[in-house]
């Protein structure tokens, strides 16, 4: 089963449409999540245990920022090149990150969350970490998934980021995963889960992802969550709210509610009497979900939603497709 964990930033900033977010990431939790991470991708792609440990011990350093790092004494820093490509989901821009030890290499490509953390230190330091032990390194970021929208379309961008990554000579196409958290693990395993992704994925890391969006909603909406068979309280976290939202809100077929429920929900601006008598009984179902309604309401809250709501979110969540994933996980 998997469990969702939101990833609790500091110094949140969330804007509105057409405006950058920004958030300061907790280094408590990239540590963590960035560690487990390294673990999962040496494992899938090293065979011998003791070169894994001996591999992760050197890793770790990196992560922790210590003025220590082994590997740096291992050779000189990666060779970072720039790539950039479009498709339905705008602009890709990309990181490589190449060792410059002779031969092929396995290949990762590593997916962020929402709000663009790719030039994240923490990020470049775990990227650089993981090409110095001998990976190639791809860290892609639309600019939807920058401004805060998780489209469909992002694993149609994952794949043309896998084919690139694949087709670099410094990389054996039979050893190419991809590791990603947050909403970056989510979209490891939709790619990993496509007719592509099933054939040429090999392994795949997770860490923080959710599993099913429609559950995420729920648990948003009703501030409780499952443990061990058990409804208990939980508190999600204002980006995991206004995430999520913002993916329900964006795909509303009624151009007025998503101008009244951006603004209200998603901007925090003041909701006046005309604002709710203009909304929809679709309008007012994602109004009432947002207020955390009785937890008795909210399936047949969710259950009211229009189908491209709904069909938004089953676009973007493992679970409707977990069957076809074929990688090392």
């Amino acid at each position: 089963m998997f469990r969702v964990y939101a990833v609790r930033p500091t110094g949140v900033s969330l804007r509105g449409r057409g405006q950058r977010e920004t958030i300061g990431w907790s280094t408590v939790r990239w540590r963590a999540a960035l560690t487990l991470l390294a673990c999962a991708i040496l494992v899938a792609s090293l065979g011998h245990p003791t070169a894994v440990a001996l591999k992760v011990a050197l890793l770790a350093p990196e992560l922790a920022d210590t003025p220590i790092r082994p590997l740096e004494w291992l050779g000189p820093s990666p060779r970072v090149e720039e790539y950039t490509f479009s498709d339905a989901t705008g602009t890709v821009d990309c990181d490589l990150y190449l060792p410059l030890t002779p031969g092929t290499h396995s290949g990762v490509i590593l997916l962020t969350g929402v709000f663009g953390t790719r030039r994240d230190a923490a990020m470049v330091r775990f990227a650089q970490g993981l090409a110095r032990s001998g990976a190639v390194v791809l860290v892609p970021e639309s600019s939807t998934l920058r401004s805060g929208d998780i489209l469909p379309d992002e694993i149609d961008a994952m794949v043309n980021a896998l084919a690139y990554l694949r087709d670099r000579p410094e990389v054996d196409p039979q050893r190419v995963g991809l590791i990603g958290f947050s909403v970056g693990g989510s979209l490891a395993l939709r790619t990993a889960e496509s007719d592509i992704g099933q054939a040429q994925v090999a392994f795949v890391g997770v860490s923080g992802a959710y599993f099913d969006a429609r559950e995420l909603l729920q648990e948003i909406a009703t501030r409780e969550i499952t443990e061990s068979g058990q409804r208990v309280a939980w508190q999600p976290h204002p980006v995991a709210t206004y995430t999520l939202l913002r993916q329900v809100i964006g795909a509303l077929p009624d151009s007025g509610d998503v101008a009244i429920l951006w603004r209200v929900l998603l901007d925090g601006e003041p909701m006046s009497d005309s604002d709710g008598n203009a909304l929809s009984p679709p309008g007012r179902s994602v109004m009432a979900l947002a207020e955390a309604p009785p937890s008795a309401h909210v399936t047949d809250l969710i259950d009211a939603l229009p189908s491209s709501s709904l069909a938004r979110l089953d676009a973007i969540s493992p679970s409707t497709r977990i069957d076809r994933l074929r990688a090392r996980l």
